[in-house]
């Protein structure tokens, strides 16, 4: 709308408000990595830097369409999913390779050397950081549009749109309850 500018704000785990307004005027801005005291922001044609004080670093460290659905850093590397694909890029903003992994992906996680990527299509893939295939198909039968992605240990959390869930399965494959949490609104 006219007007709207959207930002990030800073809350408790808890949900206590810390600071409603942390970054403000960024449009439509999408989804967010967190490393250390850095934040790299979607926003609308680029990906920004910004500390977790919100100080703007770099408003377009990288120059990304407007498309930009999942941000996953690991260490000095960045992996953005575009609904094309998976690019890497580095912290400092530099392309390491645009095309890393093909294909209508919306999200993607890291761990260690694993890339998981969620997949238009109802799958979840896994691949090696340098884009090697690990397994194309680790997981099956989601919604056509799964979205995003986190990874803690050997559990992956993916939102499914249009079952308005979050489902848990393994690291290797294996579905743990792909009804999780219920009733969201995505």
């Amino acid at each position: 709308a006219p007007g709207h500018s959207a930002g990030i704000g800073e809350y408790t785990a808890a949900g206590a408000t810390i600071n409603a307004a942390l970054i403000t005027g960024l449009g439509n801005a999408g989804c967010i990595a967190v490393s250390g005291s850095d934040l790299f922001v979607a926003v609308p044609g680029a990906i920004g830097e910004y500390t977790t004080s919100g100080a703007t670093v770099n408003a377009s460290l990288i120059k990304e369409g407007e498309t930009v659905s999942a941000i996953a850093v690991s260490g000095s590397d960045l992996f953005v999913a575009d609904g094309k694909g998976i690019g890497e890029y580095t912290t400092s903003g530099a392309t390491v390779n645009a095309s890393l992994i093909s294909g209508a992906t919306y999200g993607v996680a890291v761990s260690g050397q694993d890339l998981f990527v969620t997949f238009g299509g109802g799958s979840i893939g896994e691949y090696t950081t340098s884009g090697a295939t690990v397994n194309a198909k680790l997981i099956t039968g989601l919604s056509k549009e799964p979205g995003g992605i986190a990874v803690s240990g050997s559990d992956l959390f993916v939102a499914d749109w249009l079952g308005n869930t979050i489902g848990k399965y393994t690291t290797s494959g294996a579905t743990v309850n792909a009804s999780l949490v219920t009733g969201l609104d995505f």
